[in-house]
This record gives C-alpha cells, sequence and structure tokens, in this order.
C-alpha cells in the first residue's frame, strides 16, 4: 500500500486539538473551570441533603432546591466570584460519602460539628446557623415534660445524628433506667405516626422541623420544655480545599454583618440568626 503524504500532514494537527479537548473535558468536573462559570471561576460542588431536610434544603413545587441553606449557598457564591457553585441533591447519608470521596466540595445537611468532623474536614468556622433542639410528644401527652422523664419510653433516633450522640450519652448517665432508642432512617410521615399513634413515646427535634411537621401533618405533636441541645451547624468542606472554608468564613461573617443571615433565618426558621431561646 502507497501512503499519501500529503493527506498524513493534516493528522498530526488534529490529533493534537483532540488531544487538547480531551485534557479540557476534565475540568468541568468538581473542583475544575468550565464554560459557563464566571471568567477563570473554580466550579465547587455542592452536595445537599434534600431528603427530611425541610426547611433547611428540600425540593420546592417548582421543582427547584430550596430553603435556608439552599438560599444561604447562593448569597455566599455572590460573594465569592472566585468561584461558581453547582448543586447536586442527595440523601443524607450520601452528603457526607459524596464528600469523603471527592465527588463534592460542600457538604450542606443542616450539620454539626462533632469532634470527629473538626478532624476529617474543613469547615467554615461561622456557623450558618445556630439551632435548638427539643423533646417533642404526642399532643395529648402530659406526662413527658422533659428529658428527665425519658426513662424506659421508646424515643425516635436517626442514627449518627448529634441526637443519637446527646442520648447514647444520657442512657450512660441513667445505667439503671435507660431510654428505648429506636435508631433508623425514619421517614418525617413514620416519625410523626410512630409518636402520634402511641409505638413511640418522644423524639427530640430542632425547633424549625417541629414547625414544619406541625405545618404538614397537623397538630399531632407539640414540643415541650427548654432546648435540650442548643447547637450550631456547619458548612463542611473536603479537607484538600482549606482556602475554600476560609472564604465561605468570610462570606458568611459579611453575611452576618449586614443582616442577611438573620432574614434568611427569620424566613425559613422562624427565629434570627442568633437566637438561643
Amino acid at each position: 500500500m502507497r501512503l499519501d503524504y500529503k493527506k498524513m500532514k493534516y493528522i498530526r494537527p488534529i490529533a493534537t486539538i483532540a488531544a487538547a479537548l480531551a485534557l479540557i473535558a476534565p475540568l468541568s468536573a468538581c473542583g475544575g473551570q468550565a464554560a459557563g462559570a464566571g471568567s477563570g471561576s473554580t466550579i465547587i460542588t455542592v452536595g445537599e441533603n434534600t431528603k427530611n431536610n425541610r426547611p433547611y434544603n428540600y425540593v420546592n413545587e417548582n421543582g427547584q432546591i430550596d430553603g435556608y441553606e439552599a438560599a444561604l449557598l447562593k448569597k455566599i457564591d455572590e460573594k465569592l466570584p472566585q468561584y461558581t457553585f453547582r448543586y447536586k441533591q442527595m440523601d443524607w447519608a450520601n452528603t457526607l460519602v459524596s464528600l469523603d470521596s471527592g465527588k463534592t466540595d460542600i457538604a450542606a445537611s443542616s450539620l454539626s460539628l462533632s469532634s470527629e468532623r473538626k478532624q476529617k474536614y474543613a469547615y467554615a468556622e461561622t456557623p450558618d446557623a445556630i439551632v435548638n433542639q427539643r423533646l417533642v410528644v404526642a399532643k395529648n401527652n402530659n406526662t413527658l415534660k422533659s428529658v428527665d422523664d425519658l426513662g424506659n419510653k421508646r424515643v425516635i433516633v436517626w442514627q449518627g445524628t448529634d441526637v443519637n450522640t446527646y442520648l447514647e450519652d444520657w442512657n450512660k448517665k441513667h445505667p439503671d433506667n435507660p431510654a428505648k432508642l429506636q435508631l433508623g432512617d425514619w421517614s418525617w410521615e413514620q416519625a410523626v405516626a410512630s409518636v402520634d399513634n402511641g409505638t413511640a413515646d418522644a423524639m427530640i427535634l430542632d425547633d424549625a422541623f417541629t414547625k414544619m411537621l406541625r405545618d404538614t401533618y397537623g397538630d399531632k405533636i407539640k414540643s415541650v420544655g427548654k432546648p435540650v441541645i442548643t447547637d450550631s451547624t456547619y458548612l463542611l468542606v473536603n479537607k484538600t480545599k482549606p482556602q475554600l472554608a476560609k472564604d465561605i468564613n468570610s462570606a458568611l461573617k459579611a453575611l452576618q454583618k449586614d443582616g442577611t443571615l438573620d432574614n434568611l433565618s427569620q424566613k425559613y426558621l422562624g427565629h434570627k440568626y442568633d437566637s438561643k431561646e
């Protein structure tokens, strides 16, 4: 076979262009740069837990991600022109799994900051929210008035949460009369129904969650007593991106100063940002 050298001279430039395009394509993945982003900005992938996480992150009637953290992340993105945020919906378990594997850069799931998480992740030191959690019982239950009454009671618990840790510690302090922890990945409907029909006695919930459940399912449950846990929630960042965490922290401070955190907290959570009552 005879080679046509006139045609072959075009092969190398075409191959070179193809190779260049292959190198550019992966930049649209987590942490890269891509068309459609701000000029020279870095793509940041945010994993948002939209399952059982209203009013923090949820899908609204228009099919869009909405909620307190969702709105806050958009405000943070506006403050940081060096980044362009892209959002992925996921459930509770995958929010941290995706952050661990590097599939996402930020985890948003109204997350508390345990000592383990402090070691494992970078994070903005300014909390994205301050939450009060109280004992929640059936509307006609007048015997359970505080956590002191939880001995031998069946308590709904979402595994891996700060409430899970709190109640395990509570049981260690009350070995003769521990609470019966019903651990699981409860749906809101299941949790409300169980407390309402008496197959569970109580749960401990963020005030914003309790309000949402009463709005959704009616006044089948009520919160009682003073806050059991007053905690802060944080946006967790992949450990390999400490500068991103610092930049988010700066944005949160600015949003706190200009009143945005108060406004969003009042709108979605029903109280001012720094409320501890």
